[in-house]
């Protein structure tokens, strides 16, 4: 009987040490369970603070994208306005010369004028007197 009960001793011993080594693996698999899990947890953090900078990134460039829009149209806007200012001031430069012809024509018809004046101003002297003569 002392066999059989250092026999079933044996196997208790086995079991105990079997359940020793199953609980060491349990212990680690556990820890190695919670590292994992932190991991994850810290993991999940920065992809969550990667969300808000991202989503931060993505408005600032929506803003810019419409300034720069918003310029682009200013600009547009500009070149219409020199377009149109160009066009009127090509339309005063040919009006400046039309009137500079202008001028240049009265300027030589007053010239004439002053010429005939200054041709018949003796004539109608001697013109004046002649009439004044006959009329006394």
């Amino acid at each position: 009987m002392q066999d059989a009960t250092l026999q079933i001793f044996g196997y208790i011993e086995q079991l105990v040490d079997n359940a020793d080594t199953q609980i060491q693996q349990i212990t680690k698999a556990t820890e190695e369970v919670m590292y994992v899990s932190d991991s994850n947890h810290k993991i999940a953090e920065r992809a969550q603070k990667l969300y808000y900078v991202a989503h931060e990134a993505r408005q600032a460039a929506n803003r810019g994208r419409q300034a720069v829009q918003q310029t682009m149209r200013g600009m547009e806007r500009i070149n219409a306005n020199v377009d149109s200012t160009s066009r009127k001031v090509h339309s005063l430069g040919d009006r400046s010369r039309e009137i500079g012809t202008i001028v240049e024509v009265i300027s030589g018809l007053i010239h004439t004028s002053i010429s005939l004046c200054l041709c018949f101003s003796p004539l109608s002297v001697h013109i004046r007197m002649t009439w004044t003569k006959l009329l006394q």
